[in-house]
């Protein structure tokens, strides 16, 4: 899993790397400008299904049950997408729906994916990312330095990641399955699993708005290709979480399994080594930046973003926090301590909006760094209170 994300990652960057070597700064700036407004609605859409799926050791809703409401949400994020695109973005319109697209196939490989990850088959799950990062980074190559058309390699992104979907995420999902029917309706539980996922989609989408109000306050107050500029940096703490992310979602299904069975001392001693994991990753993070960072921005990016090399280390640094912050959000997951979550990424939101408004008209690119620390640092405050208190509430009551 940790090797399966951390390439689905790198292959992102690797992505933004290509965009920014051999695309224009503005083409680079609309494309991180589509992500920053469409990532945040297919994260709302996408409920985080996948998070209630892998934590359903006892089996409450069906594989079928799970995958229909996903396709359903997905339609509607792709609607969504193709109204706003006429509207407001026409000149956009092929961009933005291509990367819709892709977030639809994502989140149909993603729950397809859950089902192998609830059987603690982590092996599949890592080939499948591996495959559709590969496709997605070939392709955009492809696209923008043969045929000088980011939406040509979008398109090639699309097919490749099709075909791992069909011929790879089907076939490993369908086995697991008494009947290869995927879309159920004839159920009324739908409202039941959103209820239960809502809390938890709410959370996570207030944190990909999180990390993308800057972009917004820097496109108003500065300029496109300053915001191309910082999203391209930024990607990097996106990277980290996604190794993260990757420890988080192959120890989530163990956790959730020793706190269903009330096996507190193990549960409290992977709890621990998945903290310490992630603050050691964060610290080694820094310290890399900070000696090597300009080597790095020049060799996968160009010279105009190597001069940004303070701002690269200030990114660690909130990524450090943020790390912190999804560890114990996991933890609390696991525990299904989950419609409290919330007001730790409101909180942080708020923070942030605010921190942005004044420190990006005083400090710059800098400024939205500062921010985000700050944010960070409040989300990490409340997410330590929030976790004594689960503590509190659940497990003494079950000793």
């Amino acid at each position: 899993m940790f090797i399966g994300h951390s390439f689905f990652a790198f292959s992102q960057w690797i992505q933004l790397s290509v965009v920014t070597k051999f695309c224009t700064s503005l083409d680079l700036g609309i494309y991180t400008l589509g992500l920053a407004i469409i990532g945040p609605l297919f994260i709302f859409a996408g409920l985080q299904l996948k998070a209630i799926q892998i934590t359903d050791v006892t089996t409450n809703w069906k594989f079928q049950e799970y995958f229909t409401l996903r396709v359903i949400c997905l339609l509607a994020a792709i609607i969504f997408v193709i109204v706003y695109s006429l509207l407001f973005s026409r000149e956009f319109f092929s961009l933005f729906l291509l990367l819709a697209l892709l977030k639809v196939v994502e989140g149909i490989s993603e729950i397809m994916n859950g089902q192998q990850q609830l059987q603690e088959d982590m092996k599949k799950v890592a080939i499948s990312n591996i495959l559709r990062g590969f496709a997605i980074a070939v392709g955009v190559f492809i696209g923008v330095y043969f045929i000088k058309s980011l939406v040509v390699g979008l398109l090639i992104a699309l097919l490749g990641n099709l075909l791992v979907l069909v011929f790879y995420d089907y076939k490993n999902c369908t086995t697991l399955l008494k009947t290869k029917q995927l879309i159920q309706f004839a159920t009324t539980r739908y409202k039941s699993i959103v209820l239960k996922a809502l809390p938890l989609a709410i959370v996570v989408t207030l944190i990909y708005l999180n990390a993308n109000v800057a972009k917004y306050f820097i496109e108003y107050l500065k300029s496109t290709v300053e915001q191309g500029i910082y999203s391209t940096i930024g990607y990097l703490i996106v990277i980290g979480n996604l190794v993260n992310n990757a420890l988080g979602q192959a120890i989530t299904p163990r956790l959730s399994k020793y706190f269903a069975e009330r096996e507190m001392k193990k549960f409290n001693q992977l709890a621990k080594q998945f903290i310490i994991a992630n603050i050691v990753i964060g610290i080694l993070i820094i310290a890399v930046v900070h000696f090597t960072g300009e080597y790095i921005l020049l060799f996968f990016f160009n010279n105009s973003i190597a001069q940004y090399t303070q701002l690269f280390t200030l990114f660690m640094v909130a990524g450090l926090l943020l790390y912190c912050v999804s560890c114990i959000g996991y933890i609390l997951t696991s525990m299904h301590y989950i419609k409290q979550q919330p007001i730790i990424h409101i909180v942080g939101l708020a923070t942030n909006l605010i921190c942005c408004f004044l420190l990006i008209r005083i400090y710059g690119l800098n400024g939205a760094a500062y921010a985000w620390i700050i944010s960070f640092a409040a989300q990490l405050i409340i997410s330590v209170l929030l976790l004594n208190k689960s503590y509190k509430n659940i497990l003494k009551p079950a000793v």
